[in-house]
């Protein structure tokens, strides 16, 4: 029985913008090795402890697998390496009918490569298909994002069936510095999934200066109204 590889991907928000930095951050031990978009990388490689992968202006570690999923297969990041943007991630295996399988990672902004950026989407999916084609198979997706606590959802039914828990689903996030997520894929007796996609999205935040500036316009703005209403 062939079982899960995995691959994990994200961006976050340089700590030069002074952002402070989160109460678990990234242990990287020894140099941080470079991972080239579309390039499979072993699961195994990405489960050794310690050691943290650069796709772009992104770092990636503390992978952690259990259940039915496992270190063997393949993972792919998939980024523009020209650009500071976006990056999706799959792994491939296979989980079968009846399993369930958890994984996890933590992902924080390279400081030097992506000052000014942070994580504000995170979005998941589930590659699903079902043994017998003549009946229905749900496959569920449950996770959580920390810091916040906050909980993810969906399933990947067939036939397809819509709404809010349908996956894929995105989870939109005030800026953060770097994230840890917590996910576990299920099957049922007639499902089985071949892929977690991952795409967590990014936007750049305003250096201090530029937020000061604009801070010391709202509140001048504040003041003229004040005084004008008063009149």
């Amino acid at each position: 029985m062939r079982k899960f590889g995995f691959i994990t991907a994200g961006a976050a928000l340089a700590l030069a913008v002074g952002l402070s930095a989160p109460a678990h951050a990234i242990t990287c031990t020894g140099a941080i090795t470079p991972v080239t978009s579309g390039i499979p990388v072993a699961g195994a490689t990405l489960l050794t402890p310690g050691r943290c992968f650069e796709a772009g202006d992104k770092i990636y570690g503390g992978f952690a697998v259990s259940g039915n999923i496992t270190g063997s297969g393949n993972g792919t990041f998939s980024f523009d390496p020209s650009l500071l943007g976006n990056v999706s991630l799959s792994f491939d295996g296979n989980l079968t009918p009846n399993q369930t399988g958890t994984l996890a990672y933590t992902v924080a902004v390279d400081p030097v490569l992506g000052a000014g950026m942070a994580i504000t989407s995170l979005q998941k999916d589930i590659n699903a298909n079902r043994v017998d084609p003549t009946l229905a198979a749900v496959a569920t997706l449950t996770g959580t994002i920390n810091p916040g606590a906050i909980d993810l959802s969906c399933t990947r039914s067939i036939p397809a069936v819509g709404g809010a828990t349908a996956c894929p689903i995105t989870q939109f996030l005030s800026p953060l510095s770097e994230i840890t997520v917590t996910q576990t894929i299920k099957t049922d007796g007639n499902s089985r999934v071949g892929a977690l996609i991952d795409t967590i999205g990014q936007t750049r935040i305003p250096e201090p200066a530029s937020l000061a500036l604009l801070g010391g316009a709202l509140a001048g703005f504040g003041l003229w109204y004040r005084r004008r209403f008063s009149a």
